[in-house]
C-alpha cells in the first residue's frame, strides 16, 4: 500500500465544515460512546481545518488531559494512543498558546511513583513527551524540555529534535551540524526523515550534496529510496560550479568577463554515488528502490540511468516496465516505447500447493494477542505465500511500521520502515469486494509489487476495493497498535 494513502473522512464529519462533530466526538461528556475510529478520524478532521481546527484540537487536548493527572497510564497500551498522537499532529507546527499548560503536563508525564512500566508503555511515554516538548519547543531545538523528554539519541529524542531543526527556519551553522547528525541517524526513520528536510532547505547546499551521496551508498533501501527521490525532485541541488568555470576564474590570463549563466556540471561525488547504487543487485522486490534510482539518473543525465530505463523496459514488472518508459520518454530522442519482455517470469511456486482451507495465525504483539484468518478463496497464492512466511518465522520480531489511527495497521518488512520485503514479488489478485474493517490486503507500490507486507484495515474504506488483493480477516484489538510496537511471536494454526 503506497505511504500516501491515507484513509476517508467519515461521512458524518464531512458534512460539517466548521468541525463540531469532530470537537464533540472528541472533548464531549460522550465522548466513550464514540469509536476508536470515529475519534482518530474526528483528530484528523480537527488538523485539516486550518486555524479553526487547530483551536478545535486544542479544545480537545485541553479537555482530555487534565493538568494534575495528565494521562492513565494503562490507557497508553490502547486505543487511545492513536487518537492522543493524532490529536497532537492536528496542532500543527504553531500550537494555540492556550495549550502550553497541557502540553507541559504531557511533556513531563511520568509513571506513578514506585512503578516500573514495560519496554511497549515506555516508548509510547517518551513519543508523547518529545512530541509534546517538540510543540512546546517551537523551532527552539536546544530548549530544556526537547533536551530531557527522552534518552538523547532515542528515536523519539531524534524525532522531536529533527521537527524542531527544520522547523520554519533557515538552517544557519547550529541547525545546520543538528540536521547533519540527523541525516547519519542509526534510527533509520529518522534518518529518511532528514532527507526529505532538503526539498525544504536549499540552503544547506555542499552538506546536502554530502548527505544525499552517503545515503545512496547505504545498504537500507529506504535510505537510498529517499536520497533518489530528493535528487529526482531537484536536480538542481547536486549541480556544481563547472570546472571549466573554475579554471577560467583562475587563470591570471583570462581577460573575459564572467558568465551572467556560467556552466555547471554533476556534481562527482554524486554521480559516482548514483552509479554506485544503480549497479547493486536489488532483490526483485525492492520495485520502489529501483524506480527511484532511475529516475534519479535520467533527472541529472547521467548516461547510466537511461541504460537502466532502456534495461527495465524488458523486466517481467509492469510497474517497473511503465515507469521506465516514463523515464525514456524525457529524452528527445529516445524510443519510448517498451515492449512486452520475452518472458514474464517466473510462475509463482504456490501454485502447484496452495492452501486449501483458512489458516489462522496468531500474533504475540507489544499491544496484546492479534490474530489473522488468512483465506485462499479470492487470493490463494497471495494466502499461501502468507501462511509459508508465517511458519518459517519471517514476521517474528518485526517491527509495525506504519499506523494511521483509525485507517490502517501495516507490517512486514524487515527493515522496519516500509521500502523492504521478503526478497520476491506477488503478482496482485484483486477482486471488487470490500474492504470493511480488520479485512486484510496485501500492501503495493504499484500493480504487482506485493511481497510480504500486509495491511489490516480498522474500519471499512470503500477506496481500496479491486485495488489491493485481500488476503483474509483479523481478530484483535488491532487499533491497540502503535508504530514501533513488535510482534514478538507467530504461531500457525492449520
Amino acid at each position: 500500500m503506497s505511504r500516501a494513502t491515507d484513509g476517508v473522512l467519515l461521512r458524518s464529519v464531512q458534512k460539517v465544515a466548521s468541525g463540531q462533530y469532530a470537537l464533540e466526538a472528541l472533548a464531549h461528556e460522550k465522548y466513550a460512546a464514540y469509536s476508536a475510529v470515529e475519534r482518530a478520524e474526528a483528530a484528523r478532521t480537527l488538523g485539516r481545518l486550518g486555524r479553526d481546527g487547530r483551536s478545535g484540537a486544542a479544545d480537545a487536548i485541553i479537555y482530555l488531559v487534565p493538568e494534575r493527572d495528565p494521562i492513565a497510564i494503562a490507557a497508553l497500551a490502547g486505543d487511545d494512543f492513536g487518537v492522543m498522537t493524532t490529536l497532537l499532529a492536528a496542532l500543527g507546527g504553531e500550537p494555540p498558546k492556550k495549550t502550553d499548560k497541557t502540553l507541559a503536563a504531557l511533556a513531563n508525564l511520568a509513571p506513578p511513583p514506585g512503578s516500573t512500566p514495560t519496554a511497549t508503555l515506555a516508548r509510547r511515554m517518551a513519543t508523547l513527551r518529545c512530541t509534546a516538548a517538540g510543540l512546546l519547543a517551537r523551532g527552539a531545538f536546544e530548549s530544556d524540555v526537547l533536551q530531557k523528554c527522552a534518552e538523547p539519541g532515542s528515536e523519539a529524542w531524534e524525532r522531536a529534535r529533527l521537527a524542531a531543526v527544520v522547523h520554519r527556519h533557515p538552517m544557519d551553522k547550529e541547525r545546520r551540524a543538528a540536521w547533519l547528525t540527523l541525516a547519519r541517524s542509526k534510527n533509520v526513520s529518522v534518518r529518511e526523515a532528514a532527507l526529505e528536510a532538503i526539498g525544504a532547505h536549499p540552503e544547506l547546499k555542499e552538506h546536502a550534496r554530502a548527505a544525499l551521496a552517503d545515503a545512496l551508498a547505504s545498504d537500507k533501501p529506504g535510505v537510498v529510496t529517499i536520497a533518489a527521490e530528493q535528487i529526482h525532485a531537484h536536480p538542481d541541488r547536486v549541480y556544481v560550479l563547472a570546472q571549466s568555470e573554475i579554471r577560467a576564474a583562475l587563470d591570471p590570463n583570462n581577460r573575459a568577463e564572467p558568465s551572467a549563466t556560467p556552466a555547471r556540471e554533476l556534481d562527482a561525488a554524486t554521480a559516482r554515488a548514483l552509479r554506485a547504487a544503480l549497479a547493486k543487485p536489488w532483490s526483485e522486490d525492492l520495485i520502489e528502490t529501483k524506480v527511484a534510482l532511475i529516475d534519479a539518473a535520467v533527472a541529472v543525465g547521467l548516461k547510466e540511468g537511461r541504460d537502466a530505463a532502456t534495461a527495465a523496459c524488458r523486466d517481467p514488472n509492469a510497474t517497473l516496465r511503465a515507469r521506465a518508459k516514463k523515464a525514456l520518454a524525457t529524452f528527445p530522442d529516445a524510443d519510448a516505447t517498451c515492449a512486452a519482455p520475452d518472458a514474464m517470469g517466473d510462475a509463482a511456486p504456490e501454485i502447484a500447493a496452495p492452501i486449501a482451507l483458512a489458516t489462522t495465525v496468531r500474533f504475540e504483539t507489544d499491544a496484546g494477542k492479534m490474530s489473522i484468518r488468512f483465506d485462499p478463496t479470492l487470493a490463494p497464492i497471495a494466502a499461501t505465500r502468507m501462511v509459508a512466511l508465517a511458519k518459517g518465522g519471517f514476521y517474528t520480531n518485526v517491527v509495525v511500521h506504519r499506523v494511521v489511527p483509525g485507517f490502517v495497521v501495516q507490517f512486514g518488512d524487515p527493515g522496519g520502515d516500509g521500502y523492504g520485503g521478503s526478497g520476491k514479488l506477488l503478482r496482485c489478485e484483486t477482486a471488487p469486494v470490500a474492504f470493511d474493517a480488520l479485512d486484510v490486503g496485501v500492501a503495493l507500490a504499484g500493480r504487482d509489487t506485493g511481497s510480504s507486507q500486509i495491511f489490516v484495515t480498522l474500519a471499512r474504506y470503500p477506496h481500496l476495493e479491486g485495488e489491493y488483493t485481500r488476503v483474509g480477516h483479523a481478530d484483535g484489538d488491532w487499533a491497540a497498535l502503535a508504530e514501533g510496537d513488535v510482534i514478538r511471536s507467530v504461531a500457525v494454526s492449520d
